[in-house]
This record gives C-alpha cells, structure tokens and sequence, in this order.
C-alpha cells in the first residue's frame, strides 16, 4: 500500500461500510450528548492510560455544542474526525453521480497531498504522547492502576 494510497476514497465507494460507520458513531455521540455511555474504551479500562482517541466524541459533542475550547481540552482532533464524519455522511447520501465525482475529487487530494495519512500519523503521534505522559505525571504515585484520564474521572470515546 502507497504512502499516498487514497485511504478515505477507497472507504467511502463502499456505501454498506459508510452507512454502518455512520450509524454506529451518530448513535454513540447522540446517546453520549443524552448523558448515556454506550462505549467503554478496552485500553483505557484494562491500563487506566488514555488511548489515542480518548475523549474524542465528548470533543465532537462539545462542538455541536458550540463549546470549543472545551473540545479542543477533551481532544484537539475532534474538529478533524468532524469534518470527515461530515464528509462522509455527504458523500455517502448523495446520489450516485455526484457520489462518484467527489470521491475521486478526494481520491486526487489524497494522491497529491498524502493528507489522509498525515492527519492519521499525527492523531497517532499525540495519542502515544499522551499515553507516556500519563505514565509519568507527578500525580501518579500509585502506578498504572491509579492513573485517571485527563480530562474526566469517567471515560467516553
């Protein structure tokens, strides 16, 4: 696979997989915006250390919320994972021929700029900052164990 493999393009001409993810990740924020917790992050409960998504939808509902500066406390890629949600949820109802044509619009940004991987490469690089940070803030005297995640006593994605 190419550095610059069109990796959001290719996940978007399969309309069955955009609709799923979608689906499943509008009803985790939606419950989540209603104050239920529909997920449980298997890293963060098994280590107590954050993952490189931690705080990513309570990010995205702060958005929609309009509070930004909260967002960007729970996870400063929320507006990014936004965006393309909202990319993939236009691309994905519109109607075939306009479908087709934005995604090899994305597909020829994708080629050019190697965007989709920077951005991915990026969100990984902070997620793993974050989780070594964690491993050794002054305030976890007790270990992995006693180790709280950094914006909230109770984990969302």
């Amino acid at each position: 696979m190419s550095l610059r493999e069109p990796w959001m393009a290719n996940m978007l001409r399969d309309r069955k997989l955009c609709v799923v993810l979608l689906t499943v990740s509008g009803i985790i924020a939606a419950a989540h915006a209603l104050g239920i917790s529909l997920w449980r992050c298997p890293f963060h409960v098994c280590t107590s250390l954050p993952c490189p998504g931690c705080g990513m939808t309570r990010g995205i509902v702060a958005i929609l919320q309009g509070h930004w500066h909260e967002a960007w406390g729970h996870h400063p890629f929320a507006i990014v994972f936004l965006a393309g949600w909202l990319v993939f949820l236009g691309v994905t109802m519109s109607p075939e021929r306009h479908r087709n044509t934005a995604i090899e619009r994305i597909a020829a940004v994708e080629r050019a700029t190697g965007i989709t991987l920077v951005v991915l490469f990026l969100f990984v690089v902070y997620g793993l900052t974050r989780t070594v940070v964690a491993c050794f803030d002054a305030s976890n005297a007790g270990g992995l164990g006693k180790l709280r995640h950094p914006t909230s006593t109770q984990h969302h994605l």
